[in-house]
């Protein structure tokens, strides 16, 4: 689950590989968005314009949340996404691997901007400071590490 930074909106994502948006001032379903397969992990960008959806066999599949079109995939077979994470500004997506990958995208393009080595012994989660300069991996171990984000 995720809000939008608002907190007007609450995205849930589902196995059955669809999104469900939700007025929380009202409690009551919006848009249903179809990632095409099993989501396991999820981001919803600051703006609420756009949902992350790391799914079983897609890669990680950008949803646009006012139309509910398919904006881009941005991977394919890299790897089990368990967890998401926008920065503040929500133009970067990072994503943590059950197999001890952390990855940053830049959304607009598409392209990998970054791959940091965690040392995580399994499934990577992130998360990003209020300011965007630091980005914050952790395990199921208990074990966390802070990175200084350049730029």
């Amino acid at each position: 689950m995720a809000f939008s930074g608002d907190g007007a909106t609450l995205a849930t994502a589902s196995y059955d590989g669809t999104v469900i948006l939700w007025d929380v001032a009202s409690g009551e379903q919006g848009r249903t968005l179809v990632a095409g397969s099993p989501v396991n992990c999820m981001a919803m960008r600051p703006d609420g314009g756009m949902v992350a959806a790391g799914t079983l066999d897609r890669g990680i599949v950008l949803l646009d949340t006012g139309t509910g079109s398919e904006l881009r995939v941005l991977e394919e077979n890299l790897g089990f996404p368990v967890s998401a994470a926008f920065s503040p500004d929500g133009r970067t997506l990072t994503i943590g691997y059950w197999d001890q990958a952390l990855r940053l995208w830049e959304v607009t393009t598409g392209k990998q901007i970054g791959n940091l080595d965690v040392d995580h012994p399994s499934g990577v989660a992130s998360a990003y400071s209020w300011d965007g300069k630091l980005l914050v991996s952790g395990d199921r171990t208990g074990t966390v590490r802070v990175w200084e984000l350049a730029g």
